[in-house]
């Protein structure tokens, strides 16, 4: 009797002994569903959903004995032919079923028949997810489930081809199929498609045959392709799922900017009560928060000490007397993580709450801790300018307040802000700023509230940025924050300010940025501020509604999301998923922006979006995006997932990123598919960002107040708005020249011409007995030499 044999036969029912734990036995007809995913019985006092067994929940089927207790199992042993009874286990608590059959053949039947049933749908599930790991299991084991009721005529066993049905339907991915028809006929890409491919879409120049068949052999699971030198839409989807596609910049996972400048010139990843792991007032502290911080590349911690009546110096926030830790464990913790994500130097912030005496005990404590990381240099007073991140590795620095002058003066924060006021007044007053300047000295650090920093920055714009061009300021939150919540940390960067304080243990859209922001320069804690933040000749004026710093135009497609899960927080019963994808766009006032995807209903193993957005940035250097994947028609929760980068750190072309869940972390296999493509453009489709004419103010050019100087500038003001409008011509040749060649928006030259080519080499392999494929051929050699001159001088 073979297994389809077999599987009729239970399909038609057979009468078993049911032997429960007890020794009770009771008579029940058994019957296998015509989808062959139940194992049903009757009669029952059961509801019937009770009397049955899933078959993918079936663990093991052992025939001759019964998983029961030892002296039940010996006796029916004894009364019972092994060849009668077996076994069923199944389900998350390995619940066991068992029967006795009438007869031997019965026996036999049934166990043939159910392990042919769940071995071979698990052998087929396990071959799936060794050929694909990224395929989740329960789409897999769903899938095979589908093909096998769905064939005609119904099988309950998976044969080969409907195996490899099952795996094309899971693993093809419908937007690279269509992305691989693009440039090339065939069902996979040949050498040459492949290399016009990484040339015109991913941005790369000069792609060798050698590096082509690099990537067919790395990434192509077929023998066959690889020996045909070809790449199939699964390897194709292999490499684009790689780090070779990967959305950031490779340069960018490492420290790439230059750390030799003085530590004014860079922003600085600042926590804000680090202690803190949840709200200001009743939340509990703990080393957790130094950790968590340090792990994600923090370069300044803050430290509120206090004195106990045990003699023992503590950290804790002066508004919660609940929550406490040691100081020196706070400090060994520190010691040990201090440079484990960063070697760069790592700033102490000490509010002192301690008599001399007690403060004595603290740096004692710091010297013995830390001992050769501590900085000792002097008092740092014969400073000129700061040093350098690169001169400071491995180094600990403590900033803080000196000694009160006596013995029994108490020194916190306060003393800080009071002068800080004093200085203000002078920005108020408007009283020489210049001497100010001069007066300040540049180991000094200006602490700011967040609402105070506003109000300098609406006032006195330019001055503030002035001041952070020379000196440190750092800003944190309000007292009345005692939510922990955060501020726009935008607000003060797009300033110069190099420390702005955030809580770290309250997730959400402003830690977002954060972490973005600090992707720039390998998340060492240290992203060199851009030249019109930190540069002292630089005129560039905040106040100056027409931005035309380095304009670009950002065309984001969102192409696809892949394996998004079901938000955390939600309290929907099923895995129904409904995702949509929010494009934001942070920086400058004039350059935020956002745009919304469609939904798509019921769908959470690829999405298919295909939108694109079109994103005015005046200046690049200060822009975050931000992909936010949302659930809709949701109940309680809708956050799936998300992913924040600087504009800077974007590569072009059809690039993967992988979702991050609300805490920063990394989620398995969940995926976002979008094309990038960045433009140089001095326009703005911003209404009122752009004016015409030829005066002073379009030039870009801010007037100094010195008659000579201005005068002269002034001659330069023709010249350069004649320039600006060869540049909007030449443009504007472009866009009809990419509408007139069928272009999608934001295609560049580069690509253009590619595309092109490859039309042209298509046209030819189809017409090859044409005389216009004779010429081709003949000045092939020209052509193709011509041709890779012009691009790759553009």
């Amino acid at each position: 009797m073979g297994i389809l044999d077999c599987i009729s036969f239970m399909q038609n029912g057979s009468e078993f002994t049911k032997v429960r734990p007890s020794s009770k036995r009771y008579r029940r007809t058994f019957v296998l569903d015509v989808d062959h995913s139940m194992l049903r019985w009757c009669p029952t006092n059961k509801k019937p959903d009770k009397a049955a067994i899933r078959l993918d929940s079936i663990k093991d089927i052992r025939a001759g004995s019964f998983l029961t207790g030892r002296r039940q199992s010996e006796s029916l042993s004894e009364s019972t032919d092994k060849n009668l009874i077996f076994s069923i286990i199944w389900g998350d608590n390995y619940q066991c079923l068992n029967l006795i059959a009438d007869s031997p053949q019965t026996a036999f039947i049934w166990v043939a028949g159910l392990k042919s049933l769940v071995e071979n749908k698990k052998e087929a599930i396990d071959l799936i997810l060794r050929l694909n790991p990224r395929i989740p299991k329960k789409q897999a084991s769903q899938k095979i489930k589908e093909v096998c009721f769905c064939s005609a005529p119904k099988t309950p066993v998976l044969n080969a081809s409907q195996f490899c049905n099952a795996y094309k339907e899971l693993s093809t991915r419908l937007e690279i199929y269509f992305l691989v028809s693009k440039f090339s006929k065939q069902d996979c890409l040949r050498i040459e498609d492949l290399k016009v491919f990484l040339e015109s879409e991913q941005g790369m120049s000069s792609v060798t045959t050698e590096f082509c068949t690099h990537l067919i052999n790395d990434f192509e699971p077929c023998d066959l392709a690889r020996e045909a030198k070809c790449m199939t839409v699964d390897g194709f989807t292999a490499y684009l799922l790689s780090h070779y596609c990967n959305v950031l910049h490779p340069k960018h996972l490492k420290v790439c900017q230059d750390m030799e400048h003085p530590l004014n010139d860079y922003f600085i990843l600042t926590s804000f009560n680090t202690h803190l792991l949840e709200d200001q007032l009743k939340g509990p502290s703990g080393v957790e928060g130094y950790i968590r911080a340090l792990n994600v590349g923090c370069r300044f911690l803050q430290l509120e000490v206090w004195y106990d009546e045990d003699e023992k110096l503590l950290v804790r926030h002066g508004l919660n007397t609940e929550s406490k830790v040691q100081l020196l464990e706070v400090l060994k913790i520190i010691n040990e993580f201090a440079f484990l994500k960063s070697e760069y130097p790592l700033i102490i912030q000490i509010e002192s709450h301690l008599q001399v005496v007690e403060q004595k005990i603290l740096a004692s404590q710091l010297l013995q801790i830390f001992g050769d990381k501590l900085f000792c240099d002097g008092d740092g007073t014969d400073f000129l300018t700061l040093p350098s991140p690169q001169s400071l590795r491995g180094k600990i620095l403590i900033k803080g307040k000196k000694l009160a002058g006596t013995e029994d003066g108490e020194v916190s924060d306060e003393d800080e802000s009071t002068d800080w006021t004093k200085s203000k007044r002078a920005l108020r007053k408007m009283v020489d700023f210049a001497l100010f300047l001069y007066h300040k000295k540049p180991y000094e650090v200006c602490s700011l509230y967040e609402s105070s920093a506003l109000r300098l920055i609406g006032t006195y714009s330019d001055e503030f940025l002035a001041y952070t061009r020379r000196f440190l300021t750092r800003v944190y939150p309000n007292v009345v924050r005692i939510d922990s919540s955060n501020f726009n940390p935008l607000d003060f960067w797009s300033h110069g300010c190099q420390m702005v304080a955030l809580n770290f243990q309250t997730s959400g859209l402003m830690t977002d940025l954060m972490r973005g922001k600090f992707l720039v320069n390998g998340n060492c804690g240290y992203v060199l501020k851009p030249p019109l933040l930190r540069e002292e000749g630089n005129y560039y004026s905040f106040r100056d509604t027409v931005l035309q710093y380095k304009a670009q135009t950002v065309y984001l497609k969102v192409i696809s999301a892949q394996q998004l899960p079901r938000p955390i927080g939600s309290s929907a019963k099923g895995d129904s998923l409904d995702p949509y994808v929010i494009v934001e766009i942070f920086g400058l006032p004039n350059d935020c922006a956002e745009e919304r995807t469609k939904t798509i209903e019921n769908e959470s193993l690829n999405a298919i979006f295909d939108e694109t957005f079109q994103f005015q940035v005046t200046v690049p250097e200060l822009a975050l995006v931000r992909f936010l994947v949302l659930d809709d028609y949701y109940i309680d929760d809708d956050f799936i997932g998300q992913y924040t980068l600087p504009l800077e750190c974007m590569q072009t072309g059809y690039r993967h990123l992988t979702l991050l869940n609300a805490y920063g972390e990394p989620m398995e296999n969940t995926t976002l598919f979008i094309h990038t493509s960045i433009s140089a453009n001095r326009k703005s489709s911003k209404t009122g960002s752009y004016r015409l004419g030829r005066g002073i103010s379009q030039s870009g050019l801010k007037l100094l107040g010195i008659k000579r100087m201005d005068s002269i500038f002034k001659n330069a003001v023709p010249l350069i708005a004649e320039t600006r409008e060869l540049r909007e011509s030449l443009e504007k040749a472009f866009e009809q020249w990419q509408e007139f060649s069928g272009f999608e928006p934001g295609v560049t030259l580069r690509q253009g011409l590619w595309n092109m080519h490859a039309r042209i080499r298509s046209i030819a392999s189809e017409a090859h007995d044409s005389p216009q494929f004779r010429f081709i051929m003949e000045n092939e050699v020209y052509i193709e030499h011509k041709f890779r001159f012009f691009t790759y001088s553009y």
